[in-house]
């Protein structure tokens, strides 16, 4: 099977010296691998069994092709691009010419990460991980409440050089129970005057359902997209501010010798591990606990919050007041 390691640097340069040595353990490896590189300037690349991109939904495609013994090349859409475009025009002509700006408010740091590095080079555009410390500070991640995002596209709804805002919306166990739904009434408002385009990362057995996600999305006024990835493309296409067709690249081919070298990298302690009983201390959020309950795990919650909300002034105040 494909292996995929991710490389994903908060610095958005990816480090030559990371980059090497990634490549120098796939090569130990013995296996077809995809590197997902996620950094300025990462071409596609093959070599063999090994091929190199720098999107997450590359890496899928280019594992199932490996695995099937398949030809892959990247592409910018899985639908014809002539389709991408009528779209995008419908949506662009609804807005002024003072909106050009693209503004996106993420819940995953990777994929607010990969959506800034597809944008930085073709679009204006702002693109925000609330989930990252500095927006977490006394309230819970955006992917488990949606409060504190639907506030930043209220805010956005009201901006009056908004083009596209750009959404993620991660499905799976230990998140909302239904955050397209949470976020609808807000994405409807910015709707109005404003592109909405959005992705949602989930399968149909994700437990709030892949397709009645987008359809909730949709049905507020958002287009929704196959992957992240897109989703970028697409607001810098109803932006008009790149097209995609002149930015194909084929996987150039590099000096490996396609031969990784047979190296012992079993990792029998981690098999070991995965196959012996788990039990899981949960501490803080209970939607973490009670996921885990209903698939059977055996877990232990702990109710347990930071100190002061989480504020760092607050506690240290906290702090010296015990001390005294």
């Amino acid at each position: 099977m494909p292996r995929l390691p991710l490389v994903d640097p908060d610095d958005p340069g990816l480090d030559p010296d990371v980059r090497e040595l990634v490549e120098a353990r796939v090569r130990e490896i013995g296996k077809p691998c995809v590197l997902a590189l996620l950094g300025k300037e990462v071409p596609p690349a093959r070599d063999g069994d090994v091929i190199t991109v720098a999107t997450l939904e590359d890496a899928a495609h280019a594992a199932v092709a490996l695995r099937r013994r398949l030809a892959w090349a990247p592409t910018a859409f899985t639908t014809p691009y002539e389709e991408i475009e009528n779209r995008a025009r419908s949506l662009r002509a609804r807005l002024g010419a003072e909106r050009g700006r693209i503004l996106g408010l993420y819940a995953g740091g990777t994929l607010a990460h990969e959506a800034s590095l597809i944008l930085q080079p073709v679009a204006r555009a702002e693109i925000v991980d609330l989930g990252a410390d500095e927006h977490t500070v006394g309230r819970p991640h955006p992917m488990l409440d949606s409060s504190f995002r639907v506030k930043k596209i209220e805010e956005a709804a009201r901006s009056a050089d908004l083009a596209v805002l750009l959404l993620d919306v991660v499905l799976g166990y230990g998140v909302a129970p239904d955050p397209a739904g949470d976020l609808a009434d807000a994405i409807a408002s910015v709707a109005r005057s404003a592109a909405v385009v959005a992705s949602v990362v989930g399968t149909p057995e994700d437990p709030q359902g892949y397709a009645a996600q987008v359809e909730r999305l949709e049905a507020a006024g958002a287009w929704v997209l196959p992957s992240n990835a897109q989703a970028a493309r697409a607001a810098a296409v109803v932006a008009a501010q790149t097209d995609w067709r002149s930015r194909r690249e084929e996987p150039r081919e590099t000096g490996w010798s396609g031969q990784a070298a047979r190296g012992t990298m079993v990792p029998g302690r981690i098999a070991g591990f995965l196959g012996s009983e788990v039990c899981v201390v949960n501490l803080g959020l209970e939607v973490f606990a009670l996921d885990l309950a209903s698939r059977d795990v055996p877990v232990v919650h702990v109710a347990w919050s930071p100190p002061a909300g989480g504020d760092p002034r607050l506690a240290r105040l906290l702090a010296e007041l015990a001390d005294t």
